[in-house]
């Protein structure tokens, strides 16, 4: 456990300095260019380079030795932000500069996430998963709140140039932490393992682990939905509470999804979790999906604020069940190709989601809940009437629907109880480090 903790506290310093980067580029980005469009194409070149790249990624991260991995990413996106800065001290930084960077991150991150996760059933017993899984899920939280905070103090006295320069300390910090230390070995491959290397030999092992286990399908598809619903609601969410409130609201609203989301890690990196899985997965997934739904039915930011602060709670503890679960159930020898489709498969969701929300919010549920709209009559004596209460029709939808998903597996027996229909994979104690 004392490895995987010096692991974890360099990708915590690391995650935040990239938070400061990515704040502060947006800023840069909307002051220089004022554009929504652009804001939104680098939010796209975050993902669509790593949904290409996962399944090499995957293959590549079971075949090299993990640590270096990390390292190697690490140190291909230190290489990136430095190149940011040069270009930036010289005058010349450009949006296309930064969309080339935020790709390469995004490929570096293809790598380095999935030997991250597959490291760390060599480094933890298989009674602290869950512990661990909550320990890594405390980094999003901290980095939502700190990294806003930050940038916006720092952009002020030190620049992006100066920002940039954080970043890259924090890069070094997590190298020197993957310096000190050493991994297991996986276990030794058996004689179906030891053939000639295929890439997409192995890219079909990966997806065939998933097929030939139902319930690691079920809990692919669930996640595959919950993140589009989530990502959906993500991308009306500024406007939504911006039609209720100012500005300083909706930056107390963010905070406060922070403050739950980091009290949720908190929570999971001490507690081991329910002793069923699923239970953690499917049960916490359903109080996410009702807090959904009150924040489409407010007409209050601060009530939405406190929804979403109780619903942020609860995502640490879903995701923290389910890597718990996925490390137990997947044999450490294809866990990077497995990984790397789960991260794949969910990434994927995002961009669809962002592309069919704008259109139905602009062209069907924002003028149909204005007064004489078509869906006023229907939806107003519950929804209200007026601007933004569209907004809030779409929030409520998506929340019946996540809600759905969550308890369809916890009334269906066989869904309820897949984690014991699948053999572990997970050893019992940690591989002994290798010389």
């Amino acid at each position: 456990m004392r490895t995987f903790i010096t692991v974890w506290v360099g990708q915590l310093f690391s995650l935040v300095g990239s938070g400061l980067t990515q704040f502060a580029l947006g800023i840069w980005v909307y002051q220089k260019t004022g554009s929504a469009t652009l804001f939104a194409m680098i939010g796209m070149a975050a993902i669509l380079p790593a949904v290409l790249v996962a399944p090499f990624a995957g293959v590549m991260v079971d075949r090299w030795d993990r640590r270096r991995t990390m390292i190697a990413a690490d140190s291909a996106a230190a290489l990136g932000t430095l190149s940011v800065a040069a270009v930036l001290w010289f005058g010349e930084l450009q949006t296309w500069h930064i969309l080339a960077y935020v790709t390469l991150a995004a490929v570096a991150g293809s790598f380095q996430q999935p030997a991250y996760q597959a490291s760390i059933t060599l480094l933890v017993p298989k009674e602290m998963l869950s512990r661990a899984a909550g320990m890594v899920q405390l980094g999003e939280p901290m980095s939502s709140i700190l990294a806003p905070v930050l940038a916006g103090a720092l952009f002020g006295t030190i620049g992006l140039a100066g920002i940039l320069g954080v970043d890259v300390v924090t890069f070094l910090i997590a190298m020197a932490a993957l310096a000190l230390v050493r991994f297991p070995a996986p276990p030794p491959k058996s004689k179906a393992e030891d053939e000639p290397p295929s890439m997409r030999r192995e890219m079909r092992e990966g997806w065939q682990f998933i097929a030939q286990r139902p319930g690691l399908v079920i809990l692919l598809v669930f996640f595959c939905v919950l993140n589009f619903v989530f990502a959906f609601s993500n991308a009306l969410f500024v406007p939504y509470v911006l039609s209720m409130a100012n500005e300083a609201t909706l930056g107390l609203i963010m905070s406060a999804a922070g403050v739950g989301g980091l009290a949720g890690g908190v929570l999971a990196s001490t507690w081991a979790g329910p002793t069923r899985k699923t239970l953690g997965v499917f049960g916490f997934g359903t109080a996410i999906s009702l807090s959904m739904m009150v924040v489409g039915l407010a007409e209050s930011a601060w009530v939405v604020g406190v929804a979403l602060c109780i619903g942020m709670f609860f995502l640490p503890l879903v995701n923290a069940s389910s890597q718990a679960l996925w490390q137990q159930k997947t044999d450490p020898g294809v866990q990077g190709r497995v990984f790397a489709l789960r991260r794949m498969v969910a990434l994927a969701a995002i961009p669809i989601a962002y592309l069919t929300a704008g259109p139905l919010a602009d062209y069907v549920f924002a003028p149909g809940m204005n007064p004489g709209g078509a869906l006023a009559d229907a939806l107003g004596p519950l929804f209200g009437v007026g601007p933004g209460r569209g907004y809030g029709v779409m929030f409520a939808i998506t929340g019946v629907l996540a809600t759905a998903t969550s308890l369809v597996p916890l009334l269906i027996p066989a869904w309820r109880n897949l984690e014991d229909r699948l053999p572990d994979a997970m050893p019992d104690a940690p591989v002994p480090v290798a010389g």
